[in-house]
């Protein structure tokens, strides 16, 4: 199928970068547009015969500017944090999603692609093969998930009762080239003596390599019935064990990894007590129990309903992911 207009947001980002370059490299639209907020970013988007437009989400005004000629959207953009208000998640992640479904309406467009987040599902305690319909936590681990989960809401309602087309992403723990947040993230913390060992250390998750999440939205943008007003998982299908995969990344860069450990009842009391008083000191506490759940519990998530109807199926391993992450993290 080849689209007229399809415009992705946060392209820019990891997955949105490499969305793009994937949409252009199959030729499936005769114009793509991309927002974001990276100069750099964004000449490189340019380059590959995109119409690159930076700007704020959050704004009806910058959005209206798209124009009439969108005819599908893929929503790439979110502020993801472990910790932060409500008030800026809110703002972030269900206001700029608001405004681009009021572009969707008013242009009929074809297809609505929302990429949302399985931490939503996360709780203080194992989950194992989550499915898209299990039942989720009566409360949240903090702003991001409830926001992704409001925010997938507004899509649900507002394009059913416009019988607009849309298919919503569940995408779980992304690895690979581009990556500024997981791999990082536990690296700066392993190299300042920050990153322990929650428990047994046996726990185990599912990482997904960009790759395979570019595919999957390029699959969703050409979906047709059934697979169409669907949630889906999107993983690598392969489960490992956590602590496994952070020191080999380790190992691989030639970086000490030191194994230490923290009881589980002490890191969630610490955690407890440095979300209290996050707010007083106007900065992310080093760890939260969104962390936690990651640190101490494993998570890893069905994917059958992506296989099935979809037709999803990961072309690159987790190892091949990792192995790519290596590679440009030398490079740069």
């Amino acid at each position: 199928m080849t689209h007229e207009t399809v415009l992705v947001t946060g392209a820019t980002g990891f997955l949105g970068n490499r969305l793009t370059e994937t949409l252009v490299q199959q030729n499936v639209a005769r114009s793509i547009i991309t927002t974001g907020r990276n100069p750099e970013r964004g000449r490189h988007l340019s380059k590959l015969g995109t119409r690159f437009l930076p700007g704020d989400l959050r704004d009806a005004t910058f959005v209206d500017q798209f124009g009439a000629g969108v005819t599908a959207i893929i929503h790439c953009a979110a502020l993801s944090a472990p910790w932060g208000s409500y008030q800026t998640f809110y703002e972030q992640n269900v206001l700029a999603t608001q405004n681009l479904l009021n572009l969707a309406v008013r242009n009929r467009v074809e297809r609505f692609v929302y990429v949302s987040s399985p931490s939503i599902y996360a709780t203080l305690a194992n989950r194992l093969n989550v499915r898209e319909d299990d039942p989720l936590p009566t409360r949240f681990l903090n702003a991001y998930a409830q926001t992704k989960y409001e925010a997938e809401q507004l899509v649900i309602r507002q394009l059913t009762d416009h019988h607009i087309p849309y298919v919503i992403i569940r995408p779980r723990a992304l690895i690979g080239a581009g990556d500024t947040v997981i791999m990082p993230r536990l690296l700066d913390a392993q190299a300042r003596n920050r990153l322990f060992v929650v428990g047994d250390g046996q726990n185990v998750c599912d990482l997904t390599c960009v790759g395979n999440v570019a595919d999957a939205l390029t699959l969703a943008l050409n979906a047709t019935s059934p697979a169409l007003n669907q949630i889906y998982n999107i993983t690598n299908g392969e489960p490992v064990r956590f602590y496994e995969q952070i020191e080999r990344v380790c190992q691989r860069l030639n970086r000490p990894f030191v194994r230490r450990s923290l009881p589980y009842s002490l890191a969630l009391a610490v955690a407890t007590v440095l979300e209290n008083v996050a707010p007083l000191l106007g900065k992310e506490p080093t760890l939260t129990r969104y962390t936690l759940s990651l640190l101490a519990y494993s998570m890893t998530l069905d994917i059958t309903r992506a296989r099935t109807l979809l037709g999803y199926s990961p072309r690159q391993s987790t190892q091949e992911g990792i192995d790519e992450f290596v590679t440009d993290w030398r490079g740069n």
